[in-house]
């Protein structure tokens, strides 16, 4: 596919005429089928999804579909060259259609206790070929990391609907020395840099063939082929003379990175040292994907091969450098739980050390009054939060309680059992009259505060009150604290109490306010009762029977089941929402409800939101059984006899195959041959979660291996635990007495 060129598209900014020789610092030429650079001045990884590579050419496949490069190393942000190889269809150039060569967006780390200085700081360009079949050299300004709000400034346009198509060669280069911005398409033609950007500053990202906004909506597919990349710190003549004499840096091109080639415990045992193998991996990916974020936490996954953190399944592009969330199922406190197990399970130091990075990242940010911010940017040495929300729900408190108290137990400092005793007083003190907890917490105020922002309401939603009834009973066996039992068990009394059942229509509503009537949240979240509020419900009412064997606190999940079970919208399916005096299925878009049971709203909800209403099988009954079920039968997990050796050996002899034929041989576990990791398929291409439970539960088995092996005492307590498929309470809690 390497053929001449039929065209020569040329963009540059104006450079200084005594430019020093250029070198060049990425170049990407996807040889073969692989994406990554094999030059990089930083990481050489790309994330994306919707691509292909085949021929020696990138493609994008999907309408949202992109490739992106960390860029703060990679592009000089003072003088550069970014150019683009691309082979074109005859009619690209006069399709009438938009099309999104590369978007380069600026960091606004090291300003982003600044926000005034995102308005002046830095040069985020985007090149798109336009409706009008002009190419358009366009300048953000303002906005994050992603030009999702950014202002944005046409700095050139070029007619270029005659010419043709073919190999052509693209190129941007910039200079803040000489401040001016020169298109040649042909004709050479100049525009100055926009004067409200006063200075240069690093870049964050680079994305190949589709916009850098977020928004789904507003991406634009190349819709041609990209030959290689490559981007240099010279003039854009010096760039031009070394394509023509064919320079190229010589280099080896990048591997992946290694994250366990051989098992140091199990050498003698091939299914073992897989899963050894497999488990380092995946911790290791953790240690490396801090270290890069600088902060000592992450983001919600961590992106393979590039390890750089995004936000779950639908992010597309990473936060600005130094970001972590502490909010979400998988959080970053959970990711320092992970590390805390591995070290637990292997015995390996250094994942205990990394675990403690996090938790003493938590101790520095904790307020006085016991709390943590949704998430925060680590910069000039300082935690900066992203915004002032002091959140209550998706364990944003609950998951740091809980490393607290687990990291107390592994290392016997005080400062960790001090830290979540008043992460716990926090809670209690924030509970709302009414035995609820709201959405978030206004400290000003002291008070709990609804989506809407109104006093005094509770949420279901996200586990906002579960979250900490559970906590709070745990806490108040690890300190005997009855304040705590006590704040649990009122939460638990208002989950009963707000439980609809009228005959149309049994569950929660996902918020409801201060006088326990249903209330709607963001525009397309309705008061409604919500299919997935049971699941919200049930670990805190499971969590009120453990605790006090009394059976109405289980009675609500019962009705609810039968519910389920006599009203599917498929087999096996429900709608998410439904209306609460009619029980019919409802979806809210921008504040107005529409009745999924007539096809004349469903019409117009897809028209109005570009979304098709879909059934779910969040509801799932048995899920909830199965909660109801173990309630009973084992309130505070599986928990075996005190073993033997013998018995651990024979345990995991039984154990490991069938492991092995579940989470390595079943698609739905996301085992990944060649990465030898747990992955999941993303909008950022494939990712791990911070806490994958396949290797929760491998480390376990791994475990038992070691102390079968006499590594571990046997009167070690977590031995007597059984399949922890997930990293939960059981880490901080002793095995009861009596069991």
């Amino acid at each position: 596919m390497k053929h001449a060129a039929a065209l020569l598209v040329i963009i540059a900014v104006a450079l200084s005429p005594a430019a020093a020789l250029e070198t060049e610092t990425f170049y990407v030429p996807f040889d073969g089928a692989r994406q990554w650079a094999d030059i990089a001045a930083g990481n050489p990884f790309p994330l994306g999804s919707g691509w292909e590579v085949s021929d020696g050419a990138l493609r994008i496949t999907s309408t949202d579909g992109y490739l992106a490069w960390d860029a703060t190393e990679n592009v000089p942000h003072q003088r550069g060259t970014l150019s683009l190889r691309i082979d074109a269809a005859d009619d690209f150039w006069r399709d009438g259609k938009r099309h999104c060569l590369f978007a380069l967006s600026r960091s606004v780390t090291g300003i982003f206790a600044q926000p005034e200085r995102w308005e002046t700081t830095g040069l985020a360009l985007s090149l798109h070929k336009t409706g009008r079949n002009t190419l358009d050299l366009v300048a953000h300004t303002g906005g994050g990391v992603f030009l999702s709000f950014a202002e944005v400034e046409p700095l050139i346009s070029v007619d270029v609907s005659g010419l043709r198509g073919g190999e052509s060669v693209v190129a941007v280069a910039w200079d803040w020395a000489e401040r001016t911005v020169t298109l040649a398409a042909g004709d050479v033609q100049e525009a100055a840099i926009p004067a409200q950007l006063t200075e240069p500053w690093p870049y964050h990202m680079l994305v190949i063939g589709n916009t850098g906004v977020s928004s789904p909506f507003e991406q634009e597919p190349l819709g041609a082929a990209v030959d290689s990349i490559s981007v240099t710190d010279g003039a854009f003549e010096e760039w031009a003379a070394s394509q023509e004499n064919g320079i190229r840096f010589a280099t080896e091109p990048p591997e992946p990175p290694v994250l366990c080639a051989e098992p140091t415990i199990f050498t003698d045992d091939e299914l073992l040292a897989q899963f050894e193998c497999i488990c380092r991996r995946h911790l290791e990916a953790l240690i490396r994907a801090q270290e890069i974020a600088g902060s000592g936490g992450w983001n919600l996954a961590v992106a393979w091969p590039s390890l750089m953190t995004v936000m779950g399944q639908k992010s597309r592009l990473p936060e600005t450098d130094g970001y972590f969330l502490g909010s979400k199922d998988g959080n970053t406190a959970f990711g320092g739980l992970f590390l805390a197990w591995g070290y637990e399970a292997l015995g390996d130091e250094r994942y205990l050390q990394a675990a403690e990075r996090t938790g003493q990242m938590y101790l520095r940010l904790q307020s006085d009054g016991g709390w943590w911010q949704h998430s925060y940017v680590y910069e000039n040495d300082e935690y900066v939060p992203t915004r002032d929300m002091i959140l209550l729900q998706d364990h944003a408190q609950t998951g740091p309680m809980m490393l607290m108290m687990y990291l107390h137990r592994l290392t016997g400092k005080a400062e960790y059992l001090e830290a979540g005793m008043r992460s716990a007083d926090f809670l209690a003190s924030a509970q709302n009259d009414n035995g609820s907890w709201s959405y978030i917490y206004d400290a000003e105020q002291g008070i709990g505060l609804t989506a809407q922002r109104t006093p005094g309401g509770g949420e279901v939603n996200d586990y906002g009150t579960s979250g900490p009834i559970e906590a709070l009973l745990h806490m108040a066996r690890l300190t005997g604290k009855a304040e705590y039992r006590e704040a649990a068990l009122r939460g638990a009394d208002w989950l009963v109490d707000v439980m609809i059942d009228n005959g149309k229509v049994v569950g929660w509503a996902a918020q409801y306010d201060a006088q326990n009537q249903p209330i709607p949240a963001r525009h397309f979240e309705p008061a409604s009762v919500s299919i997935y509020g049971s699941r919200w419900a049930a670990p805190g009412l499971a969590a009120a029977y453990w605790e006090t064997r009394d059976e109405r606190y289980l009675d609500p999940l019962n009705r609810v089941i039968a519910w389920l079970e006599a009203n599917e919208a498929q087999p096996g399916q429900w709608w998410w929402d439904y209306e609460v005096e009619t029980g019919r299925p409802i979806q809210m878009w921008e504040r107005k409800i529409y009745y999924l049971d007539d096809p004349a709203q469903v019409e117009e909800f897809a028209r109005v939101s570009g979304r098709t209403p879909q059934t779910s099988t969040v509801g799932r009954p048995d899920l909830l059984r199965g909660t109801v079920t173990s309630a009973v039968s084992q309130p505070w997990g599986k928990i075996t006899e005190p073993p033997t050796r013998d018995g651990l050996a024979r345990y995991v002899e039984s154990q490991a195959s069938g492991l092995a034929e579940w989470f390595l041989a079943n698609p739905s576990q996301g085992f990944d041959e060649e990465a030898g990791m747990f992955l999941s398929r993303a909008q950022s291409g494939r990712a791990m979660t911070l806490h994958p439970h396949q290797c929760v539960r491998l480390l376990e088995l791994l475990m038992k291996a070691r102390a079968a092996r006499g590594d571990v005492p046997i009167d070690e307590p977590m031995l007597r635990r059984l399949e922890m498929s997930q990293m939960h309470w059981n880490a901080a809690l002793p095995v009861p007495e009596g069991l």
